[in-house]
């Protein structure tokens, strides 16, 4: 159960779900990305796909590596809440620049614009909170997909926004259970995380709504 655990964590590590939700988007609305089926969408932004990619999980996952090689860590595991503070940073910054980029393109949809404000704004709200409690950056990251399919629950056809939801639904379920099993967050911190990661959706939404 605990290699099952391990697993699931690695192939859905937050770090990676911006990527996902990215493919995600397309699934259901390619015509948002210039294409009438998902194939033709990740063919027309394959190097938007690799920039976010690069951006968002590789460079932070090479940050931390290279914190873990000058011992400014003790884990990678980062059990430890302070062992979290120069990963947040160095990721926040990573998401902030994405950010930026994703915003000034106009090849990119509103939905994936507001996704990426909604992540960035979940990870610095996971890093203040850092401070007092150990919420899990895991289902933060989750309640930012599920968020994410609240926000275009009418953008697409209905059957197919359903079954991405439940399938969503079905994934966040595992990632805690995931966590539990390996007894790296407490129940509090992942409902936390949950809350986080979808209330950031909202927020990102209302901000990008009004102001940008």
């Amino acid at each position: 159960m605990k290699v099952l655990a391990r697993i699931f964590s690695y192939v859905f590590h937050p770090l990676l779900l911006v990527t996902y939700t990215f493919l995600f988007l397309m699934w259901f609305n390619p015509f948002a990305f210039g294409s009438p089926d998902f194939k033709g969408a990740v063919s027309k932004q394959d190097i938007n796909l690799i920039l976010i990619f690069v951006c968002t999980a590789l460079l932070p996952f090479i940050m931390i590596f290279m914190m873990k090689f000058l011992e400014l860590l003790v884990d990678l595991n980062m059990e430890d809440p302070k062992d979290r503070i120069g990963p947040y940073i160095s990721s926040g910054m990573f998401y902030l620049w994405i950010f930026f980029n994703v915003n000034s393109n106009p090849q990119l949809p509103p939905a994936f614009k507001i996704f990426t404000l909604g992540a960035t704004i979940a990870l610095f709200l996971a890093f203040f909170l850092n401070n007092f409690t150990r919420i899990s950056v895991y289902t933060v990251g989750m309640g930012t997909m599920i968020g994410t399919v609240m926000l275009n629950w009418l953008a697409a056809d209905p059957l197919t926004i359903l079954g991405i939801f439940q399938i969503v639904l079905i994934i966040a379920g595992i990632m805690g259970t995931a966590r539990l099993s390996l007894k790296a967050s407490k129940t509090e911190d992942l409902y936390g995380g949950y809350f986080v990661g979808f209330i950031a959706q909202f927020i990102a939404g209302i901000i990008f709504t009004v102001f940008l």
